[in-house]
Order: C-alpha cells, then structure tokens, then sequence
C-alpha cells in the first residue's frame, strides 16, 4: 500500500492499520524528519510527497510491479503519478478534496487493467450514515482499549493561539492532528473595527440548511445585521 501525507492524522491512523493487516507500507512525507518518523511508525519505505519521484522509487523497489493500493491526499500532478505505480486490480481511495471539488480530470485511460478509484468523503458518511459512523468508533474504541491502537501524536494549542496552530499547519510543521484547547481563563475578544450593518441588502443570500441548529441562528444572526 502507498499512503501519502504519511505523518498527517489520517496517514498515521493508516500505517497503524496497515500495519496490523500485515502489508508492506510505501509512505510520503514532506521533509527528511518527518520521513524517519514513518520509519519510526513502521513504514517499511519512506519517500518525498514534494517530488514525483516517489513513483520511481516504488517501482524500482518492487522491480516495476508496484502497489495494490493507494491513499491519496495530494493534488495536481501527483494523482497520475500515483496511479501509474498500481498493479493490475489495484484500488485508488481519494481522501483529498481539491481535485474533485475542482472537477479536475483524470481519464478514463487511469482506469485500466481494472483499477478502481473510490472518493471517501467522512463529512458526508457523518451526515448520511450516522449509525455506519457510530458502529465504526465503536469498534475503533475497543481497539484502542485493548492497545492494538494506539493514539495520534498531536499538539495542543490554547483557543488564544487559534491563528497561529491555522498558521503552523499551512507552513507543513504538524504531525498527526492540530488540537484546539479551550481550557483557558480568560478569552480575549477583539471588538468590531466596522461600522454600520455586516451585509448588504440588495443582495441575496443562500443558506443550505437553514430550518434547524446553527443554520437558522445563523439566518437570524445574518437579518439583524443588514441581510
């Protein structure tokens, strides 16, 4: 298996299983530190997610028969590439978004020697299939119960220090998850530098899902000031 963003929270969670599944693990990551962590985690080869490279290397490592699947989280150029190193009746599992909110090609030709590619939206399984959702953490809880998983490695920041953990993940520096902490005293509230309302109110605005929860606030909020 090939499991890029390696030291991502998803891509930690995925080694762990690989791992328990028995599967030799082709991992990505994005600098020299973070790639002798997969090691660490048990990936047996480590690669550069910033290089397309990785698809050489994999090839020359399994003497050009490649991989049976892919966890995709990259964009761009590296979505070809990462089909090319699957064998015949390889799976390609799309967990990014760019792509495919984008409406990016990438051909049917991808396709052949009866791949399949399959998108995994969790966003959308939470809403529509809550009782899957519920049954999976269910059974994820007693494997981290009885050690078979460990947690992810993640760093905590104080609800104070919001922008700079947003500004921490965009420069690349995280591994496994950014959590936000709201135990703290106090919480500073910057005022509001505008005047008059928030909205215009010549314009329309659409809200989807508008009846219920925050939705609904969300309209009412939007009218008092100026929608």
């Amino acid at each position: 298996v090939l499991i890029h963003a390696g030291t991502g929270g998803v891509g930690m969670a995925a080694i762990q299983i690989a791992r328990k599944l028995g599967l030799e693990i082709f991992a990505t990551a994005g600098t020299p530190e973070k790639r002798d962590l997969l090691l660490k985690l048990g990936a047996h080869h480590a690669m550069n997610s910033r290089s397309l490279s990785f698809a050489d290397e994999i090839l020359k490592v399994t003497d050009d028969a490649g991989v049976d699947c892919v966890l995709n989280s990259l964009a761009g150029d590296f979505i070809p590439k990462s089909f090319s190193v699957l064998r015949p009746f390889g799976r390609f599992i799309e967990i990014g978004k760019v792509d495919v909110y984008n409406d990016s090609k990438i051909g049917l030709q991808q396709l052949r020697n009866n791949i399949s590619y399959f998108v995994v939206d969790l966003a959308q399984h939470l809403q529509d299939r809550p009782d899957y959702v519920a049954e999976m953490f269910a059974a994820l809880a007693k494997s981290f119960d009885s050690g078979e998983y460990s947690p992810l490695e993640h760093t905590v920041f104080p609800i104070t220090e919001a922008a700079q953990a947003f500004r921490f993940m965009a420069q690349g520096k995280h591994i496994g998850k950014n959590v936000l902490s709201f135990d703290c005293d106090s919480i500073p509230v910057a005022p509001c530098t505008q005047t008059g309302h928030l909205f215009k109110s010549n314009v329309t605005y659409m809200i989807t899902g508008g009846m219920s929860g925050f939705g609904f606030e969300l309209a009412k909020w939007m009218t008092r000031n100026g929608a």
